[in-house]
């Protein structure tokens, strides 16, 4: 099985995989493709400050939605067989040191 990791732009190799994306390159998404018949489908108007998207088999879709409030979103994203991983828009991400969830699970 071949792997290639390309930067977010439009793309179609001879395995079926694709990127839908009709916006400005940017080297901060880089998806791999490991297997065949994979899509990455991402808004123009998506804003991440580092993404990598795996897809590490067949049959795969990502979706990731535009962010009008160009609030960045980061993340690493594994995309199985069969599987679909749809982020949609306005969402956006902070570092887990920033959440802290768990400080108000301890304090009860």
């Amino acid at each position: 099985m071949s792997v290639i990791t390309v930067p977010l732009a439009a793309y179609e190799d001879d395995a079926g995989n694709r990127i839908e994306y009709d916006g400005p390159p940017c080297e901060h998404i880089a998806i791999t493709f490991r297997g065949s018949n994979n899509v990455a489908r991402v808004d123009s108007a998506a804003s991440a400050s580092r993404l990598n998207v795996d897809f590490n088999s067949n049959n795969g879709t990502f979706v990731l939605g535009g962010n009008p409030n160009r609030r960045s979103f980061s993340a690493g994203v594994r995309v199985g067989e069969d599987a679909s991983v749809i982020i949609g828009h306005g969402v956006s991400s902070q570092l887990a040191s920033q959440s802290r969830p768990w400080r108000a699970l301890r304090s009860k």
